[in-house]
This record gives C-alpha cells, sequence and structure tokens, in this order.
C-alpha cells in the first residue's frame, strides 16, 4: 500500500510541475513523461524522480527559460532551449544531477573580454561561432575563427588560447 501511495504521490507533484512550468515535452520513445506502465513499476519510479531532480534544478537557474523541450537519452536528460540569440544546452545525469551547460551564440554575443583575448591573438580573423561549455565549474570556450586561407578552432581557458584545430581552405 505504502509503494502505490509513494508512487501516487509522485506522479501529482512531477504532473503538477509540468502542467504548470515553462517545459514542452517532445512526444515519442525518448518522452521523459513518466511511461503508462503499471503502479508498481519501479523503472516508472525512476524515471519520475530524475525528471523532478533535472527540473527542480533547471528550474532554480533558468527561471526566465521558456519553450524548454526535454530529451530524455540512455544515461542522460538534456533541456534545450533558445533565448536572446543564445541557444542552451543543459544535461543532467540519469539521476537529475547537473553535467554540463552548454551555450552557442555569435560574436555580438561574446563578454568584451573574452572577445578581446581572442582578438589580440587573432586579429585578422573573423569570429563565426562561440560554444561556451561549463563542466564541473570549468569554464571553457571553443571559438569559430576564419580568415581568407584558413578555418580554425580555438579554445579559451583560464586566459589561455590554444589552437584546437585548423582547416585550410581549398
Amino acid at each position: 500500500m505504502k509503494k502505490i501511495l509513494v508512487i501516487l504521490i509522485t506522479g501529482l507533484i512531477y504532473n503538477s510541475v509540468f502542467n504548470h512550468g515553462n517545459a514542452q515535452l517532445i512526444g515519442g520513445k525518448n518522452n521523459i513523461n513518466v511511461p503508462d506502465v503499471g503502479l508498481n513499476s519501479k523503472i516508472g519510479v525512476k524515471i519520475s524522480k530524475a525528471d523532478f531532480r533535472s527540473l527542480k534544478t533547471f528550474s532554480k537557474y533558468y527561471k526566465n527559460a521558456s519553450d524548454v523541450k526535454w530529451f530524455s537519452e540512455p544515461g542522460c536528460i538534456t533541456a534545450r532551449f533558445s533565448g536572446n540569440q543564445i541557444n542552451t544546452t543543459v544535461l543532467f545525469d540519469k539521476q537529475g544531477r547537473w553535467i554540463r551547460t552548454t551555450k552557442t551564440y555569435q560574436e555580438d554575443k561574446m563578454e568584451p573580454g573574452i572577445r578581446a583575448i581572442v582578438k589580440s591573438k587573432y586579429y585578422d580573423h573573423k569570429i563565426n561561432l562561440v560554444k561556451e561549455v561549463n563542466e564541473g565549474g570549468m569554464l571553457c570556450y571553443f571559438i569559430y575563427l576564419e580568415n581568407d586561407k584558413n578555418y580554425t578552432i580555438v579554445t579559451l581557458y583560464e586566459g589561455e588560447v590554444s589552437i584546437y584545430e585548423n582547416f585550410q581552405k581549398s
């Protein structure tokens, strides 16, 4: 009886959070909705706890996010949204704990200090794209550059710029 009660309460909390939040679930087999399984199913409870924990953490840090799309894949839960011309992806493990946040944006959205570091070394390159990766408290930037001869991807970590990849144009 206790198991059924816990499952029902967890399901009610889960549904009320998703029905009143800004999140939008994607249909299909990768949907993170609790599957329609029997009340005694342990897998349904595990999925809902991870989803609830992910949503709670996500809501704490991204209060103004809208049109959030949630995906469930083996071993992780992903939230994706866009705002202010910045695409954000937040990755959680299968227990609902935060792993990584990745933001993708254009040069005009770069922090001036970060842009100055890159431009001081690659002044003759155009910045096409920036990918900002925050994982485990470490912040790293992947900056996609272009000039008349090359495409170059550089990393910026703790003020140090390094070439990640370099391609010659044909």
